[in-house]
């Protein structure tokens, strides 16, 4: 036998095949390990390493795949180096879909608070998000609101600054961070209007 930390390390190693060599090009997927666990002391080889890992996709054939597909991976780089494996699998969230007409309206708010040239379309991004089981109940609309990075970047609203009495004394007006906090709060003010509408 092996050893559980060389079968774990060519586990780790043959999961990567599973984007970059089994999946469609044009789909989107990550598989990561994240976590892994084994033994106690430097000088004693352990009987088992625990893995634990994610998988990213906008759903799509590999989202609809992919549990097969690690599946038949671990288990067969396992018996190949004459290991045994326990495999748990969950699907925690789906991605994140927002409704067109939501969408178009909460696009319309925005452009009108801060101007067109300020919000971004089409970003997408593999972050697990569990508002996806909102969106799968009720039409909806997800997000990022705030300062964007690089030249022309604005300053972020201080945690400090975000409650109280000075938030709602001055965000109205002003210039740097009164000015932004000022556009984020008409932004929400558009948006809450919108979506009573």
């Amino acid at each position: 036998q092996c050893g559980a930390v060389v079968v774990a390390a060519q586990i780790v190693t043959t999961l990567q095949t599973v984007v970059s060599r089994r999946r469609d090009p044009l789909e989107e997927g990550v598989v990561s390990v994240t976590q892994i666990h084994g033994g106690e002391a430097y000088n004693v080889i352990p009987a088992r390493v625990h893995l634990r890992g994610t998988v990213r996709s906008f759903g799509g054939r590999f989202g609809d795949e992919v549990p097969a597909l690690v599946e038949r991976t671990v288990r067969g780089v396992a018996e190949a180096l004459g290991a045994g494996v326990e495999l748990r699998y969950e699907r925690l969230s789906r991605p994140v879909v927002n409704d067109d007409r939501m969408t178009a309206v909460m696009r319309a708010a925005a452009e009108d608070v801060v101007g067109r040239d300020q919000v971004r379309h089409g970003v997408r991004t593999m972050g697990g998000e569990d508002f996806a089981c909102f969106l799968e109940a009720v039409p909806g609309w997800f997000a990022f609101v705030g300062p964007r990075r690089g030249p022309g970047a604005r300053l972020p609203v201080a945690p400090e600054d975000r409650g109280g009495r000075r938030w709602q004394s001055d965000h109205r007006g002003g210039t740097g961070r009164d000015a932004q906090r000022g556009r984020i709060f008409r932004l929400l003010e558009a948006i809450a209007l919108t979506t009573r509408a």
